[in-house]
């Protein structure tokens, strides 16, 4: 069963579930109300008024795939491949850890330098090693 069940089904029947508490009930009813059900996905609406579209567990691996080397992603750090995703209206609950864990275990990503500085000059990537002197 996906993590998002209980509120799926509760948008579907708006039946909640028996053997929660009086609490749980009223934290859940808080929760749902930013929620939208179009079937088959799940958006939430943000209150950055962004709807991002939650995703189950089986397709976490192709969105990861999409937004890390991909033409939208790149090889620089979880942080960065998170908000990407992010960016791009996806959500899932372990989404920091699962990325993370990617990038612990992606060649390219272990071999960019951040001690790097970067600067755009007309429109090009320029790297410069080390510390950037000024004349």
């Amino acid at each position: 069963m996906p993590w998002y069940a209980n509120i799926v089904n509760f948008l579907v029947s708006g039946q909640l579930a028996a053997h929660w508490s009086t609490q749980d009930k009223r934290k859940f009813l808080n929760e749902v109300k930013n929620f939208y059900w179009d079937e088959p996905y799940l958006f939430k609406y943000c209150p950055d008024q962004i709807f991002q579209r939650y995703i189950p567990d089986n397709k976490v691996s192709s969105v990861i795939k999409l937004c890390h080397p991909e033409a939208c992603g790149s090889h620089f750090s979880s942080r960065k491949m998170t908000a990407k995703i992010l960016q791009n209206g996806f959500y899932w609950p372990t989404m920091f850890k699962d990325t993370h864990a990617l990038c612990k275990t992606c060649e390219n990503c272990q071999k960019v330098d951040t001690s790097q500085k970067v600067l755009l000059y007309n429109s090009r990537l320029h790297l410069f090693p080390e510390k950037l002197r000024s004349k």
